[in-house]
């Protein structure tokens, strides 16, 4: 009969055992990969298909990893608008609080959540009326602040009308607006707003957020009517996917938003799987293998970076699993020298 001691140590052998298989396994492909032959320094078709392949598996999961800010708020504005429609003037808030009927990224019940999605490439530089004491944000759709807005915000907590200007805008600024220039054409809309401290109902909190208008600079006279859905309980789906289709949406991003400067060299390894700005994305069956298992694997990749113990000084506590995803002292992760890609994955 076996003792617990027995027991343990017997789980412990298991444990090592795999540990040891699972390092030789990455031991063996790699041996594999560097003794595939090249003759004469020249490879073979057998090497040259081989290596490619994995060259375009490699440049999915980083292309995955990349990219995730972005299709984190790409996916949201798709999802919101398969549920509550499109357009600059609607601002879904979710009146009776945020429950697990949506599907979004690090969401909380306490507050209430307003979320909207201007399009500058649709409708040009566009105003933002904001109420006196809301609280908010604007990002490009990199995640990038263009500016908050309340207390912290130009404004101050009296409110006022905020001017986004296009990527590519070249225009005059007119006098009047806090005006800001966004590196994407797509910026998001985030407000938050708290309910009765005493009662917790949020009926003021709607109606301050209600009093939100957002409208094309060239229809400031006759602006449209606002929407403002209550996406309480509504089933929306607002996060990326994480198959293949992860792919589709990134190549429908590109081909939506501006090209910045900074993103060239990506842009180049996205071209090798078929996603370039102005082209149709349509990868035949061995690219969408590829594709497709880049996409599981890098998911994997940004998971085992966010939540293992690979990046440094995240944890609140050393003896615990608390990790602060975005522990940077940069919103937008620059160093002196380079994007912190890895920290970035956070978003």
């Amino acid at each position: 009969m076996m003792t617990r001691l027995n027991i343990v140590l017997a789980l412990v052998a298991v444990l090592v055992t795999l540990a040891v298989m699972q390092t030789q396994a990455a031991e063996d492909r790699w041996k594999d990969l560097r003794s595939l032959p090249f003759p004469e320094n020249y490879p073979t078709k057998e090497s040259a298909d081989r290596l490619h392949d994995e060259m375009l598996f490699h440049r999915a999961t980083q292309v995955v990893g990349w990219s995730l800010p972005a299709m984190t708020l790409w996916y949201m504005k798709k999802g919101s608008e398969a549920e509550f429609g499109a357009g600059s003037n609607v601002l879904v808030i979710w009146k009776d609080r945020l429950n697990a009927e949506t599907i979004v990224s690090t969401p909380n019940s306490d507050v209430i959540y307003a979320m909207g999605y201007v399009d500058l490439k649709a409708d040009g530089p566009t105003v933002i009326e904001v109420p006196p004491k809301q609280q908010g944000i604007l990002d490009d759709f990199w995640h990038r602040p263009l500016t908050d807005v309340g207390y912290v915000g130009p404004d101050k907590g009296e409110g006022g009308k905020y001017l986004i200007l296009p990527p590519d805008y070249e225009g005059e600024t007119p006098e009047g607006y806090y005006s800001f220039k966004s590196p994407t054409y797509n910026v998001f809309v985030f407000w938050r707003a708290f309910r009765d401290k005493e009662t917790g109902d949020a009926t003021e909190a709607v109606a301050l957020m209600e009093q939100t208008r957002i409208y094309p600079l060239a229809e400031k006279d006759n602006p449209p009517e606002m929407r403002f859905p209550n996406g309480s309980g509504k089933p929306a789906n607002m996060v990326y996917p994480r198959d293949y289709s992860y792919f589709e949406g990134l190549a429908e991003f590109v081909n939506a938003e501006a090209v910045d400067k900074e993103d060239w060299s990506m842009r180049g390894l996205m071209a090798s799987l078929g996603i370039e700005k102005g082209k149709p994305f349509k990868p035949d069956a061995r690219m969408k293998e590829i594709l497709s298992a880049g996409a599981e694997v890098g998911m994997k990749m940004a998971e085992a970076l966010r939540f293992g113990d690979k990046l440094q000084d995240t944890k609140y506590w050393p003896d615990r699993q608390w990790h602060n995803v975005l522990n940077v002292l940069d919103v937008e992760f620059k160093t002196d020298s380079y994007i912190n890609v890895d920290a970035r994955i956070g978003m």
